[in-house]
């Protein structure tokens, strides 16, 4: 007997909905990590190390402000509900601070440089939360069913797939390409402003769009308990305790942590491996975007179902163990001499392969781990009587904004202790500073794969377990869960983390 929850299956338009408002968010890291970073680095002449640390402390200090959006999120009573007065007022912020990181007044350099790239990354980063947090709590809102919810945030993953790929296609096409000036496109400074406003424009169109067709779904989420009170610092410090207490939150906040130390590499790196260890040009970059698109197409379209038949731990531990492995394999040929660059027509068929492979897995391991996050705020309801996607997503991301800024700081600093010349035509650099970027790029990412394998297999709740604690809230009704202070009440034997 199948174990779904049916009259919780959503519409088409409303998955679209919301998963069109996660493309916004790609939009805005793409721009900011991947071309920002090389912008101030390789254009402006900023050192490598202070352009990744800005955008590491940028990335650090909106972690710490993330679980106190996501508990004021979760504790808000409006009359469009608890997360959508977010939606329709941090757009605003976000377009201001994007335009103005990519247009820098003319006189600045140095620290000055430095300090007005922080300023605005680090404002960017916490109106960007402002939207996200609250919009990615919404999804876990949408639907209680096991498996619908996959689907669900396979909308969400697939927006970002294409925020993240229409974006990079886009740049290298009409922004970036070559000119009889500039034969690597990515090194005209006069490019940069009009990727930012085209940028700037995407994103309100694709915020505002999200925010007022999701609307309406309001009124099918489960109301605040009475009992629930406004945020304050006391229930602040209760929230993060009731989450942190949940070994299955560790679980995944632990496996996503190890995985997206991989991700942040490959996004510092992104450029920087394709321009100067692969010898790639701008029109020739261009073309992994569209095998990223068709990795994400074939994830969006199957992990629902693997996951119904597999389970989500078995999906989550294989697919992150594997992940690197595509790109690795290529770039370990490259280093042993058997692969030639990108000057040989084959490389870049066997590169869209290998990006379009490490897509399709990465994208399994967001969609289930992005599903898992809304069963725990299940498991929680139960026992708090109280939902806490806002905080459980929160806290989830100051694991991987910590994950993210080292690995940015990582590459800023790797580049400089190689002394990565600035600005230079990849031909022109010694090969011995460019194999070194494969090396990071490539098979050590293998190591946190192994580790996000690990901690994912300690996720345990699976389909019947998530179908019980459905069947138990139900009973229960809205029974309110312990007061602040209070200890919480010991879960049920079936929904236990099993041993």
């Amino acid at each position: 007997m199948s174990l779904d929850n049916p009259q919780r299956r959503l519409g088409l338009g409303t998955k679209l909905a919301f998963g069109i408002g996660a493309s916004a968010e790609q939009i805005l890291l793409t721009a900011i990590g991947t071309y920002a970073m090389f912008y101030y680095n390789q254009v402006l002449g900023l050192s490598a190390t202070l352009a990744g640390l800005a955008i590491t402390l940028g990335i650090l200090l909106d972690g710490v402000v993330d679980p106190f959006i996501g508990s004021i999120s979760d504790r808000t009573r409006s009359r469009l509900g608890r997360r959508h007065p977010f939606l329709f007022i941090a757009p605003i912020p976000i377009a201001i601070c994007l335009f103005a990181i990519f247009h820098p007044p003319a006189a600045l350099s140095g620290l000055w440089l430095f300090a007005w790239f922080l300023g605005f990354v680090v404002s960017v980063r916490i109106a960007s939360s402002s939207y996200h947090l609250p919009h990615l709590a919404m999804g876990a809102e949408l639907s209680t069913d096991f498996t619908e919810r996959s689907r669900v945030m396979s909308f969400f993953t697939f927006g970002q797939v294409i925020g993240n790929t229409a974006t990079s296609f886009l740049a290298l096409s009409i922004f970036f390409h070559a000119t009889a000036k500039y034969p690597r496109g990515l090194l005209n400074p006069d490019a940069y402003s009009p990727f930012a406003i085209t940028a700037v424009i995407a994103i309100l169109v694709v915020q505002y769009t999200s925010a007022w067709f999701t609307r309406k779904s309001v009124k099918n989420f489960k109301p605040l308990s009475a009992d629930v009170v406004s945020f304050t610092g006391r229930e602040f410090t209760t929230d993060i305790r009731r989450v942190l207490s949940n070994p299955n939150y560790l679980a995944i906040i632990f496996g996503i942590f190890s995985f997206a130390l991989i991700m942040s590499c490959l996004s510092g790196l992104y450029l920087y491996l394709y321009t100067f260890f692969w010898r790639l040009k701008s029109e020739e970059i261009r073309w992994l975007s569209v095998a990223l698109l068709v990795g994400s197409v074939l994830s969006f379209s199957l992990t629902a179902a693997i996951q119904q038949r597999l389970g989500k731990r078995l999906v989550l531990r294989v697919a992150a163990l594997l992940m690197p492995v595509p790109l690795a394999t290529v770039i370990t040929l490259h280093l042993l001499g058997i692969l030639p660059d990108g000057r040989d027509p084959i490389v870049l068929p066997l590169l869209m392969l290998a990006s379009g492979s490490s897509t399709f897995l990465s994208t399994v391991v967001t969609i289930a781990s992005m599903s898992a996050l809304g069963d725990i705020a299940d498991e929680n309801e139960l026992r708090y009587g109280m939902r806490q996607e806002g905080l459980l997503y929160s806290t989830r991301t100051v694991l991987s904004k910590v994950d993210s800024a080292l690995g940015q700081l990582l590459v800023g600093v790797f580049l400089d202790v190689t002394h990565f010349p600035r600005g230079a035509a990849p031909e022109a650099i010694d090969p011995s500073l460019v194999w070194p970027l494969g090396l990071l790029g490539g098979p050590l990412l293998l190591i946190p794969a192994a580790l996000a394998a690990f901690f994912f297999g300690r996720f345990k709740i699976d389909q019947r377990q998530h179908a019980e604690i459905l069947r138990q809230l139900d009973l229960r009704g809205a029974a309110p869960g312990p007061k602040p202070g209070e200890p919480a009440p010991p879960l049920s034997p079936i929904v236990s983390p099993a041993e």
